[in-house]
């Protein structure tokens, strides 16, 4: 939703060019907020990557929520043998035949949220700002870790398709989002679908396979944005 209001209190700060270049960014930061869905939309509208006859090798990255699971899925995906790289992130490489298709896997993960919800640089100056004008004020969103953020960037440029592997509530469908915002646009460009939501209840070799062989859709922008709204 668009904000109604894209001034700040006069109590934020007395310089017309700080208020009006800070409207300018918030104004960016909320056309972003609604382009990430859009780009998720037109994904939506290509058939998936199963019906597809590929002459190449694709490459598909698989992201987790946590490091943990991420091992799990390569236990359980992986024909038994896998190349890890990386330090603080890492990245496990293996080869797996997945939506009918033969391909070049990587599974990485996130450590839960990738954006912070915060007010303006010119709001967060207590001794100036009115605390109850913040009941109306625009927030933005900021990364919590660029480090991160660019590694994921890194592991998925050029990669065909990403497969979201976050918690299957709402907030994994928040993060899930908030990955595509930052993997999207390193994808390599393909008529076939790249996004995937992997939807499972349980880290059993059972359940994942299940969940793995149903991929065909991606995560429920509806969802999403209603945390958007919380947050």
């Amino acid at each position: 939703r668009a904000p109604k209001d894209l001034s700040v209190p006069e109590e934020a700060g007395s310089d017309p060019q700080e208020q009006s270049k800070d409207a300018a960014n918030l104004e960016a930061a909320y056309a972003r907020d609604l382009s990430r869905y859009q780009t998720f939309k037109q994904d939506e509208k290509k058939p998936p990557m199963s019906s597809s006859k590929l002459s190449f090798t694709p490459r598909v990255v698989f992201i987790a929520e946590k490091n943990s699971i991420a091992l799990t899925l390569v236990q359980v995906l992986s024909p038994g043998s896998f190349e890890t790289s990386g330090h603080s992130s890492k990245i496990h490489n293996f080869q797996a035949t997945l939506m009918n298709q033969r391909c070049s896997v990587g599974v990485t993960a996130v450590a839960g949220h990738l954006f912070n919800r915060d007010f303006p640089e010119v709001l967060n100056n207590w001794t100036r700002v009115d605390p109850v004008s913040l009941y109306d004020a625009n927030t933005v969103r900021v990364p919590c870790s660029p480090g991160l953020n660019a590694f994921l960037a890194g592991v998925c440029k050029g990669a065909d398709a990403v497969v979201l592997c976050l918690d299957n509530d709402p907030e994994g469908e928040n993060i899930s989002f908030e990955v595509l915002d930052v993997v999207a646009a390193h994808l390599r460009p393909q008529p076939f679908r790249q996004i995937y939501r992997l939807i499972f209840s349980a880290l059993t070799p059972g359940e994942l396979k299940k969940a793995v062989a149903k991929l065909n859709s991606g995560p429920d922008a509806n969802v999403s944005l209603s945390v958007d709204a919380r947050q």
